[in-house]
């Protein structure tokens, strides 16, 4: 299964079409949205972590463009701020890849293990954890 993170940016004449429920539908596509905000203007961005096949997942994202929604690509990366941690290791419970673990007292994250499920932004008590999305 391949997976890639977008953002939609919707046109107000998209606003009230089950655009994401035909993905799902039609093309066999798992979503799950990361950030959501549309304004009074019917205008909106969307941002979702897609699943499914290469070939499904290029089908609905063209499916989408033929809509008016605008699709870029987006990457995330998740960071850690020493500075804020006070290691306490709540994160390394929620974290199935185990980028996050301690060595004793100390904690550790493997950025090459990370992938950017976000589970430890919730866990985190200290919000020591963030997201970074770039294109």
């Amino acid at each position: 299964m391949a997976k890639t993170t977008v953002q939609l940016v919707y046109p107000n004449h998209a606003f009230d079409k089950p655009l994401i429920s035909q993905l799902v539908k039609e093309y066999d596509v798992v979503f799950n949205i990361l950030r959501a905000d549309f304004g009074e203007d019917r205008r909106g961005r969307l941002t979702l972590a897609l699943t499914g096949t290469t070939e499904h997942l290029e089908q609905g994202l063209a499916f989408l463009r033929e809509q008016g929604v605008t699709v870029m690509p987006m990457k995330k990366n998740i960071l850690w701020n020493k500075d804020k941690c006070v290691e306490c290791g709540a994160c390394t419970a929620v974290c199935p890849k185990r980028a996050l673990y301690l060595d004793g007292q100390t904690l550790h994250f493997d950025a090459s293990l990370c992938i950017a499920c976000e589970k430890c932004l919730s866990a985190c008590p200290l919000r020591a954890m963030d997201v970074r999305l770039f294109e």
